[in-house]
């Protein structure tokens, strides 16, 4: 009776332990903290973004084979008052008045999501580290001025994407307007520059009625240029041009298409607040003779507002 007692008190300390590692297995979890200062009456309120992974396990009977399956990421924010200015350490006797150890206020937690990325996601399929570049892909993207105006825009208009690997895509990365998948090559093409097109198709899929699925042939070359366009303007002004995408090296009105970029960026100093739209189709055109793949029908309606509505909302110089 005392080996069968002590058989059941050991089987519970087991089940414990294996549910407690599938509520959250220290050893596999990532947390991701950044931390932020706001000053008050009552101090420095030090808020800090926490990203954990969280996994499930399962074992067999006799519990020698284990397996740990990710289930998804959770976001959340703490913040508390401080004395100090410094962020804490993370580790204890860290030197800091962190109101937790010093027996002050309790943590505020929030459960809303802070992760940008979640922000825009529908279903994301990709394997963990792949998200990790990801994110920071994301986090490299709404770093410019411009390209935060495109990201508020998305969050603004409720547009969520279905990020995905996927090693038959014709190119680095696409973005599908029919199933509003955003997909990447492989891992090596998860990077700010790849995303940086596709994203601004999605903008545009959300901004324009109807969708951008409508100009799968005529008006495809004016949603590529204009995609194009946008990132010339942020190559120039950004002062790291790199490849010209709009009219490139090659076509006879490249150093005109380049003039004319500078003109209306008053020295590459600059976001346009007007675009001439004369000239707009002048290079749209010229763009269609690089690009065969985009020598569709034009549509003489159809002008960049996409572009200025994000130049217009952003607070880069203009």
């Amino acid at each position: 009776m005392k080996k069968l007692r002590h058989r059941y008190w050991i089987l519970i300390v087991v089940c414990i332990f294996i549910l407690s590692c599938a509520e959250n297995p220290e050893n596999f979890n990532r947390e991701s903290i950044n931390y932020s200062n706001f000053r008050s009456g009552s101090g420095d309120l030090i808020c800090k973004n926490i990203e954990i992974d969280w996994w499930s396990v399962g074992c067999t009977q006799n519990g020698d084979d284990c397996t740990w399956t990710f289930l998804y990421t959770e976001y959340k924010s703490e913040c508390y008052y401080s004395s100090s200015t410094a962020a804490p350490s993370g580790g204890s006797g860290g030197g800091t008045n962190d109101s937790r150890v010093s027996g002050g206020s309790s943590p505020i937690v929030s459960s809303q999501s802070n992760s940008k990325l979640d922000k825009i996601t529908i279903s994301n399929t990709m394997p963990l580290s792949s998200k990790t570049e990801l994110r920071e892909a994301l986090n490299d993207f709404i770093a410019n001025c411009l390209q935060s105006s495109v990201y508020e825009q998305i969050v603004i208009g409720g547009i969520k994407f279905n990020f995905k690997i996927n090693a038959s895509n014709p190119g680095p990365a696409s973005y599908n307007p029919n199933n509003r998948a955003l997909t990447f090559k492989s891992a090596s093409t998860v990077t700010e520059e790849f995303l940086r097109e596709e994203l601004f198709h999605g903008y545009q899929d959300g901004f324009y009625l109807g969708g951008i699925a409508q100009y799968s042939n005529a008006g495809k070359s004016n949603i590529e240029f204009e995609a194009k366009l946008f990132k010339d303007l942020i190559g120039y002004v950004s002062g790291y041009p790199g490849q010209v995408f709009g009219v490139p090296y090659g076509n006879p009105l490249h150093d005109e298409y380049v003039s004319w970029i500078s003109t209306i960026t008053n020295g590459f100093t600059k976001f346009p607040s007007i675009l001439p739209i004369d000239k707009y189709f002048y290079f749209l055109d010229a763009f269609k003779q690089s690009y065969t793949e985009y020598n569709t029908t034009t549509i003489n309606s159809l002008y960049p507002d996409a572009l200025m509505n994000a130049i217009k909302s952003s607070k880069c110089p203009k």
